[in-house]
């Protein structure tokens, strides 16, 4: 029962933050919900503080679920899938190039420019962090929330390539940031604290060339699947099992399961999109409005599955810092993890930025990318996947106070950066709002 509990009280509190943020911010979900979170933890940390028996029980059935399990396996996933499922995958592929450099090589640079900086830095202000240990941090806090840095680039003015590279590097660097991640996991459980980089990249190889085949063939047959059946509660049903039994299979494999849950995503997407061109050819108006009308529901489903997961998070995360009871070096360590991170995303874009098929006003295109790099939910999993022998209570609260800077700060003020970048007039809110927020994912 004390599970029930836990899980309930969650669900409960996120629609009451989804709801005060639909009725009275109006901002897009993700970022509306974290705000209203981060209230509501500051009052459970000030009830702590007065009652401290108050919320014990609950705070310790929450911190004792199994996260490995329960989040790890099933949030992750479903956390990518719906960051792929309304992907133009047509303009996609023509930024491939860039995508790609900046999804792979950008995000390994960053992982080990953020391991060695915090490493050094926090060893200055004498808090103690071993070297692998950075580098598991440095990996895990290298993605991106797909959904909302979607959603409020679709509010930016910039260019349709930029923004296609922006959105296509925030959704292939989180399954690549999870291999990474992954790999360095497997080096600290083996108790190697020298890093090995060649058997890093055998598996890397090994596990991201499995994992985009296993994805294609995935996707291609819940693509088959879907096809044949227009029914919604079928079709969520069959995407469920796409991204849940197509996860725990690719464990069984030894294949990225991260890796594969995106390009199954992507693979629907990509033949959803050739189904609808083909009506389009056969000039079928009214295939075509029953197809979008389709797709609508569809994408609107696992919209709701990433902003109900990204909130569940926040709250968990909440919980976690009041079971830590933060002190003051781990606040400065907090502090200092915020501007290592956003120097090494920045160092990183910049040095694969010449790879990339961007070739004017590169430094504004940096400046955006560093900027616009808003982490969440798989961030937060994977600081919560992690046991205690790893450094579980100060990689916590390093992940909590990056997202949280990350998600208030940049992401309520990316609009009017990227505004004053260009020369163009401020907006009269940077706020993304709710409106915006879903109908930049409606199919055209």
């Amino acid at each position: 029962m004390g599970l029930l509990h836990a899980i309930s009280l969650l669900i409960v509190f996120t629609a009451l933050f989804s709801f005060i943020n639909y009725r009275y911010l109006k901002v897009a979900s993700a970022v509306g919900v974290m705000l209203v979170s981060l209230l509501f933890s500051v009052g459970i940390v000030i009830v702590g503080q007065i009652a401290p028996q108050l919320l014990a029980k609950t705070t310790e059935m929450i911190v004792k679920i199994d996260i490995q399990e329960s989040f790890l396996e099933i949030i992750l996933s479903s956390l990518l899938f719906a960051g792929t499922i309304h992907i133009d995958t047509k303009a996609l592929l023509k930024e491939s190039q860039t995508v790609i450099v900046l999804a792979v090589l950008a995000v390994i640079i960053a992982t080990f420019i953020t391991g060695s900086l915090l490493h050094f830095v926090l060893g200055l202000i004498g808090v103690h962090l071993p070297y692998i240990h950075c580098l598991l941090f440095g990996a895990l806090i290298a993605p991106t929330n797909t959904v909302i840095v979607t959603a409020i680039f679709k509010q930016v003015k910039i260019s349709k390539q930029l923004e296609t590279d922006i959105a296509g590097e925030s959704l292939f660097n989180d399954s690549i940031a999870i291999i990474v991640f992954l790999g360095i996991l497997e080096i600290t459980k083996a108790g190697n604290q020298n890093l090995e980089v060649m058997y890093l990249l055998k598996i890397f190889g090994r596990e991201a060339l499995g994992g985009i085949a296993y994805g294609l063939l995935l996707g291609y047959v819940g693509f088959r699947l879907l096809k044949t059946v227009h029914a919604n509660k079928v079709d969520f049903l069959i995407t469920l099992a796409i991204v849940v039994g197509g996860y725990d299979l690719a464990k069984i494999l030894t294949v990225s399961a991260p890796l594969a849950i995106v390009m199954s995503g992507l693979t629907i997407s990509a033949l959803r999109e050739r189904e609808i061109h083909i009506l389009e050819v056969a000039h079928n108006k009214k295939k075509i409005d029953e197809e979008i009308e389709y797709r609508k529901h569809v994408d609107v489903f696992w919209e709701l599955i990433d902003e109900t997961l990204n909130a569940v998070l926040f709250i968990f995360i909440a919980f976690e810092i009041l079971a830590i009871k933060l002190r003051l070096d781990y606040v400065w360590a907090g502090i200092t993890a915020i501007i290592v991170v956003l120097l090494a995303r920045f160092i990183s874009v910049a040095i694969v930025m010449p790879f990339t098929r961007i070739k004017a006003k590169r430094f504004r295109a940096i400046a955006i990318f560093t900027w616009g790099g808003i982490r969440g939910g798989i961030s937060l999993a994977l600081a919560l996947s992690l046991t205690d022998q790893m450094s579980r209570d100060l990689i916590i609260t390093l992940t909590y106070f990056v997202v949280v800077f990350s998600v208030l700060f940049q992401g309520l003020t990316i609009v009017s950066f990227v505004a004053k970048l260009q020369g163009n007039p401020t907006p009269k809110s940077n706020l993304p709002n709710i409106a915006s927020d879903v109908n930049s994912k409606t199919p055209e």
